[in-house]
């Protein structure tokens, strides 16, 4: 079993890159079929060169993330790009439709294998999530990127989500997969999104993870994920097979207790003058704060209320500056921060 401060120097691999196009637009970097070794092996050499402290046990992690996200490297969208992690404003990127979120955003390019390894590692650490590679374990990694509101993963459409909350409409959803998991995690007692999800993404990264183990230096072919709420579980103690002995009930006091006196309510004097109606204050639109924006999760039919009262579509956001972007009257895309924003809806 690997630990997570052990690190094993994987051997330098180079892999054989397949034609590949993605809505009619070639792609870089694609591996072709039958090819999860290979995939596998390049990976765990490319997070190495990235940084060469990662243990095995988080390279382990980070490769089994990107077989699950884009099947082992067979069908990237953006260039060498395995995790689809989506384009930054002013990087360049392809678009790519997420049939589960309901999105159409660019997926960033890279320029290597290695080049998008060091841009993930940076981004899983990213604030938002408070990911210390260097101490966490991978079950705490896969905690902070999927139990917030912000996820790494949307996993569940949000037709899933209401079926999981509510119990409703499980049967009339389109996505079999999701039809099975929401039924079987209602009935294990889970019926919060956060909790749903990290429970959905440890039980798929475990599954992987093994295959992954198989191909990648030092890696853990038993490695088991598991979410907060089931590791940090109290168990029940062992029941007594004989009942307890009756707890004796203390006898009655002789002397009996009066209940309380309640003093009348004083009638109001005649004589006061009387109270004039007081103005109704409303309070005028204040800013969003930094914190309530960095905990929103962001799709394309989201809308911004502006100070002025109007509401846009947010067609795409800087998390580093806080800003959002819409298109005025004449089509041209406009910034603005948070001192214009009064509430994302």
């Amino acid at each position: 079993m690997n630990t997570p401060t052990k690190t094993t120097i994987p051997p330098e691999f180079t892999p054989t890159y397949v034609p590949y196009s993605y809505l009619g637009q070639p792609v870089k970097g694609a591996f072709g079929a039958n090819t999860r070794a290979a995939f596998i092996k390049a990976s765990d050499r490319a997070y190495f060169e990235a940084d060469n402290t990662l243990s095995d046990a988080i390279r382990q992690l980070m490769i089994s993330m990107d077989v699950l996200d884009t099947g082992a490297g067979m069908k990237p969208v953006g260039d060498y790009n395995y995790c689809n992690i989506k384009a930054r404003r002013g990087q360049s990127g392809r678009l790519g439709d997420d049939k589960v979120e309901g999105s159409l955003d660019p997926y960033a390019n890279y320029t290597s294998h290695v080049d998008f390894a060091r841009a993930k590692l940076q981004l899983i650490q990213h604030p938002r999530w408070r990911v210390n590679l260097k101490t966490d374990s991978p079950s705490e990694v896969i905690d902070k990127i999927e139990g917030t509101p912000v996820v790494w993963g949307t996993l569940f459409s949000p037709a899933a989500q209401r079926a999981l909350e509510t119990g409703k409409g499980i049967d009339d959803l389109t996505l079999d997969y999701e039809k099975a998991t929401v039924k079987r995690y209602r009935a294990l007692g889970i019926t919060d999104i956060h909790s749903a999800r990290k429970k959905y993404y440890c039980e798929k990264m475990t599954a992987i993870g093994r295959q992954v183990a198989l191909y990648m230096a030092g890696g853990d072919p038993n490695v088991t994920y598991t979410p907060d709420f089931e590791r940090k579980a109290v168990p029940v103690p062992p029941q007594s097979p004989t009942p307890a002995e009756p707890v004796p009930v203390p006898p009655k006091s002789p002397t009996p207790v009066e209940p309380p006196v309640v003093p009348p309510i004083r009638p109001l004097d005649p004589a006061a003058p009387a109270v004039p109606p007081q103005p109704t204050l409303v309070q005028g639109p204040t800013p969003i704060t930094p914190e309530a924006f960095d905990a929103l999760a962001f799709t394309r039919k989201t809308r911004a209320r502006l100070m002025d009262g109007r509401e846009v579509y947010v067609t795409a956001v800087d998390f580093e500056r806080r800003e959002v972007r819409y298109s005025n009257k004449n089509d041209n895309p406009i910034w603005v921060g948070l001192d214009k924003i009064t509430a994302i809806v």
